[in-house]
């Protein structure tokens, strides 16, 4: 059975017009630009997976408590931890489903 994901037919397109009105932009932009969503969400998946890829969990949680609001308190962060580990919980499960071959 073909992977889905390689079979993808989704595009994105920019298109010139979407462009603000005298931007530099304009003199170089193809009038419409077209590319498949395969490599982009590829792309995407791998630089999230970095970002909760064990060895940058810990900057990445306290990069978003931060962005929230200065200096989270720690209970705020047991909360977003636990709430990680139980969505990597999730993916390990439905990982190991899809191996099975669900």
């Amino acid at each position: 059975m073909p992977d889905p994901v390689t079979q993808s037919r989704t595009y994105y397109r920019c298109s010139a017009r979407t462009l603000v009105a005298g931007s530099p932009m304009l003199e170089r932009h193809p009038n419409n630009v077209h590319w498949q969503e395969t490599p982009v969400v590829e792309q995407l998946n791998t630089w999230l997976g970095g970002l909760f890829d064990p060895a940058h969990r810990e900057r990445t949680v306290a990069t978003f408590l931060q962005s929230q609001r200065k200096g989270a308190s720690p209970n705020e962060r047991e909360v977003v931890e636990r709430r990680l580990n139980d969505a990597e919980r999730k993916l390990r499960r439905l990982q190991d489903a899809i191996k099975a071959g669900s």
